[in-house]
């Protein structure tokens, strides 16, 4: 009796340890085989295999494609970035994986804006009720500034009689202290730069394009973000060099250049209704349980015009002086918002200045196109960024900006 009970029980062990074996078979063994596609680019990748059902990491790129900078992977030519070039790492369940190159597109960094007449609705933004705003041509960058153009810039500025903080940063990490990202992707925005650095960076930059520098102060060009004076410099809006967008020309932009366009204008966030296809923000930054800032340019969603990051990634400055007051009582007849200096909201010697855009450590309420917030001009911090405008509709092709 015994002996039958034995060979019963090993029985069944046998047939557990053989189901186990067969299930520990189909989960951990089973491979894909991923397919690598130069998708316009070019060079040859072999064949990966990978487990399935397994977090496992695709290996390294080696596809070029010119001026192009590689930023992640598609599942079709002309799909979403799926798996991004700083967190390569893939869950799947089929026995075939196609896998296709994307591009960062560096030429033409200045995207021309037709001006327009709108008058305004609604209750947020610049573009409220009772106000009509004669928004003349302009030109804006397509990305956030990323830090390899800042410091290309900078050092040819610093050799040439202008003066930073000394804090501007690759990109931001959080937690872990709102940290600057060293080893994080390539092209990640500037970050921990001051209202004043981003104006004399933007004359630095228009002299070293041989272009004419729109800052001045008593005259002279304003090299130095040090000085108080850097705070309210006086602008020229007739010289063709580089600067900070007003906030009309940056909300302009961010709803898709053309209020008689309904379906982008209304838009809750640039150029979609859904916050995680817009930008980077809380809820879609995060790598290895680190909210951080990521490539320019690889949001899944930019504007009708293709100008990206306007929603997240980094907050931006802008060049106007912060007033609560955006009604129709504001003479707006230019690009600007009519904010002067003996208007704008002050703490000692520093000015408030606005920006727009949420952040990649911000919820999605501030990702909104609406959404304003300000922030005194001699400030760093490593949510916030900014990009560029100049007056007219100008194309700059990468071969006459800095190396990027």
């Amino acid at each position: 009796m015994f002996k039958k009970i034995f060979l019963v029980c090993s029985f069944f062990i046998f047939c557990i340890l053989v189901s186990c074996t067969d299930l520990f078979s189909t989960v951990t063994y089973d491979k894909t085989t991923i397919f690598f596609h130069a998708n316009g680019g070019s060079g040859e990748m072999s064949n990966q295999e990978i487990y399935q059902r397994t977090n496992s990491q695709i290996k390294k790129n080696t596809f070029s494609n010119g001026k192009f900078l590689f930023v992640g992977w598609a599942t079709s030519a002309d799909g979403e970035i799926i798996y991004l070039d700083e967190d390569p790492f893939c869950y799947t369940t089929t026995t075939k994986l196609n896998l296709y190159a994307k591009w960062l597109d560096l030429d033409h960094f200045m995207v021309p804006v037709p001006g327009a007449y709108v008058i305004g609705s609604g209750k947020k933004g610049v573009f409220v009720d009772g106000r009509k705003v004669n928004v003349a041509d302009y030109s804006i960058s397509r990305y956030e500034i990323p830090y390899e153009m800042w410091t290309s810039v900078a050092e040819w500025a610093t050799k040439n009689g202008y003066k930073f903080n000394g804090k501007a940063t690759k990109g931001g990490r959080k937690p872990g202290g709102a940290a600057p990202n060293p080893d994080g992707p390539a092209c990640q925005p500037v970050s921990n730069v001051t209202w004043q650095d981003c104006i004399v960076w933007c004359n630095a930059y228009s002299e070293k394009q041989k272009l004419e520098p729109v800052y001045t102060s008593d005259g002279k060009i304003l090299k130095d973000s040090t000085l108080a004076v850097s705070d309210h410099p006086d602008l020229d809006m007739t010289k063709n060099g580089y600067r900070l967008p007003t906030e009309i020309e940056w909300e302009f932009a961010a709803r898709g250049g053309d209020p008689a366009d309904t379906a982008n204008w209304n838009y809750i966030y640039p150029g979609t209704d859904i916050p995680e296809q817009a930008g980077w923000f809380s809820g879609n930054s995060s790598i290895s349980n680190e909210f951080q800032t990521h490539t320019i340019g690889t949001a899944k969603r930019g504007t009708r015009q293709n100008i990206f990051d306007m929603a997240g990634n980094v907050r931006e400055w802008c060049w106007d002086f912060y007033s609560n007051n955006t009604d129709g009582k504001i003479s707006a007849d230019t690009p600007l918002t009519g904010v002067t200096a003996d208007k704008a909201m002050n703490t000692g010697n520093a000015y408030w200045h606005i920006r727009r855009g949420g952040s990649y450590d911000h919820e999605e309420l501030e990702m909104q196109i609406t959404n304003r917030s300000f922030m005194i001009s001699t400030t760093y911090i490593h949510c916030t960024g900014f990009r560029i405008a100049r007056t007219g509709l100008v194309i700059i092709d990468t071969e006459d900006e800095p190396d990027i």
